[in-house]
């Protein structure tokens, strides 16, 4: 138990509690103040980083092994806090008014395939949804160029990372405009999971590279530099 608790970082959990705490200060601000879209640049993809940190696909023989351990982690809380909820929103009349004026049937819909509840005030377990996603896309890609060059592993992330920013969105929109079966966009936040898998690698191999203890001694720099880079490359020229 001493020597499993002794490899814990107390610098990733200082970070979560630190990332928690934005979140939900940076909910209390207008969002047109400049301090709320320089939280909202950076505060999702933190926590996607630091859950890549803990991630281990190599315990993972298969991927069936993955799925079942993903869907109890990740799909098995999501739908309880939903479930709870919808609870919760049937008993209080205000909340049980805004439900029944969307319609159950899209609520429904919003819980079970777009994977982020609509008006039952927990639409953050979206997060959960992308999670599942984004960790077993991690899987296949980790299993799939294991071994291979540092080149073109980082091309394929590359790739990922235009596929996300770039085609994804016309995919969403094709969605919206011509609505398939009613839908208006991809399901279970797929295009948030193939940029959140991004992160998860910086995290997974963040931790691998053991960049912690030998970024260090340089941490008074960098960190200045990188809070300036997140706020000039973030809100200063993309906004929310």
């Amino acid at each position: 138990h001493m020597k499993s608790h002794s490899k814990r970082l107390r610098e990733l959990d200082t970070a979560k509690g630190l990332a928690m705490f934005l979140v939900v200060f940076g909910h209390t601000l207008n969002f047109k103040s400049p301090v709320f879209n320089w939280i909202f640049s950076f505060h999702m993809p933190l926590f996607f980083f630091l859950t890549g940190m803990t991630f281990r696909p190599e315990k993972y023989e298969t991927f069936s092994q993955a799925v079942r351990d993903k869907f109890r982690a990740r799909l098995v809380p999501y739908f309880f806090i939903t479930f709870v909820g919808f609870l919760i929103c049937m008993i209080r009349p205000l909340y049980r008014e805004a439900v029944f004026c969307r319609e159950l049937k899209s609520e429904l819909l919003s819980i079970f395939y777009y994977g982020q509840p609509a008006e039952l005030y927990i639409g953050q377990v979206w997060f959960l949804a992308a999670l599942f996603f984004a960790e077993l896309m991690l899987w296949l890609w980790f299993r799939c160029l294991e071994g291979r060059s540092p080149v073109l592993r980082l091309a394929s992330l590359g790739l990922a990372a235009a596929v996300g920013i770039h085609l994804l969105p016309w995919v969403n929109w094709l969605f919206w405009k011509y609505e398939p079966l009613g839908l208006a966009s991809l399901p279970w936040k797929l295009d948030t999971a193939c940029t959140a898998f991004l992160f998860l690698a910086a995290g997974y191999y963040f931790r691998s590279l053991d960049l912690t203890r030998r970024l260090t001694p340089l941490y008074w720099a960098l960190f200045p530099l990188l809070v300036w880079a997140n706020y000039i490359f973030g809100p200063a020229f993309g906004g929310y």
